[in-house]
């Protein structure tokens, strides 16, 4: 009886001591524009969400989000037309819902899987960088390009100079234990 209590006993703390653990997210995301005259980047710490993360199956769920109003490239009449082209106060966060992770976090290679929903249409999207799991807390620097018209949102002109449809997004985030 007793081998069967401590049997039961592990079991339970040890699926204790494997449950995905909730990770809140604070960083930075950043955009590189280019039109005619010139290139930029800008960028956004408004970061909202929580993360739930299985380091035993490297299952991934939960969300982050990052206010729209808050771009900020250094030039107030761009964030402007930034905070225009995404119609903040219509659409006042983008979300980010991870579904997968692939690679080794330890190794440091991953690709984050996902669906991303801003401006209203919803679109997957891979983030590829790298990881680190201290243990504490994970961190990860990765990368993708969109489109802005992949977001029915129109692309900001000024003097009929059109911004560049494409544009590279870059996330350096960490998300500490809570």
């Amino acid at each position: 009886m007793k081998k069967i209590a401590f049997l039961a006993v592990s079991l339970m703390v040890g699926a204790v001591l494997a449950a995905p653990a909730e990770f809140t997210p604070t960083g930075v995301i950043t955009y590189e524009a280019a039109g005619p005259i010139g290139k930029w980047k800008g960028s956004n710490k408004a970061l909202t969400g929580k993360l739930m993360y299985d380091r035993d199956s490297s299952k991934i769920d939960g969300s982050v989000c990052v206010a729209t109003k808050a771009w900020n490239s250094g030039e107030g009449i761009r964030d402007g037309h930034t905070r225009d082209m995404f119609e903040v106060e219509k659409f006042p966060t983008a979300c980010f819902a991870p579904d997968s992770l692939e690679g080794d976090v330890k190794a440091g290679k991953v690709t984050i899987a996902g669906k991303l929903t801003m401006h209203g249409v919803t679109l997957p999207v891979k983030l590829v960088g790298t990881a680190k799991d201290d243990g504490a807390k994970v961190s990860f620097t990765g990368a993708f390009s969109t489109k802005v018209t992949d977001w029915k949102m129109v692309r900001p002109s000024i003097l009929g100079f059109t911004v560049a449809d494409e544009i590279p997004v870059t996330i350096s985030a960490e998300a500490s234990i809570k």
